[in-house]
């Protein structure tokens, strides 16, 4: 039986899996790619960014769509020179694109507390997020999350 690799840098959405490291291939095999601002405060409104988890659970609310933050790393380490990663996650390509950030929460988180507007961000086409999408993430160590 062949055994398959498991993936370093993962997010997970719904039934989802994105590899971030393929994604980071296709970044680095394309020349000449530009990046493109995003909103900090409407993508850290998107995945509960806002605040930290012991104030979302003050307030009685479970964010749903917030990973594990590292509170320390994202003040401190987080390099916001780096730019982040947005998918367009739709199944078809059909209507508007639906983006959402795959990789740079901790970098986000980062940039929302800083009061910054924007952060630099890869945005991948349906056809470069189709390509580092699987559904197959319901096995053994497969729901880690990246910086």
């Amino acid at each position: 039986m062949a055994q398959t690799k498991e993936p370093g840098q993962v997010f997970v959405f719904g039934p989802f899996i994105y590899d971030i490291d393929k994604a980071l291939k296709i970044i680095a095999a394309t020349s000449g790619r530009e990046t493109h601002p995003i909103t900090v405060a409407d993508f850290a409104r998107s995945l509960c960014l806002e605040k930290t988890m012991d104030e979302y659970m003050a307030e009685g609310r479970m964010p749903l769509m917030r990973g594990d933050i590292d509170e320390e790393y994202a003040r401190t380490k987080a390099d916001l020179t780096i730019p982040v990663i947005v998918g367009d996650l739709r199944l078809k390509d059909e209507g508007d694109p639906g983006y959402m950030l795959i990789d740079g929460t901790h970098r986000l988180r980062r940039a929302y507390l800083e009061g910054r507007e924007t952060l630099q961000a890869h945005v991948l086409t349906l056809a470069e997020t189709k390509k580092i999408r699987s559904s197959s993430h319901y096995g053994p160590g497969r729901t880690r999350h990246t910086r």
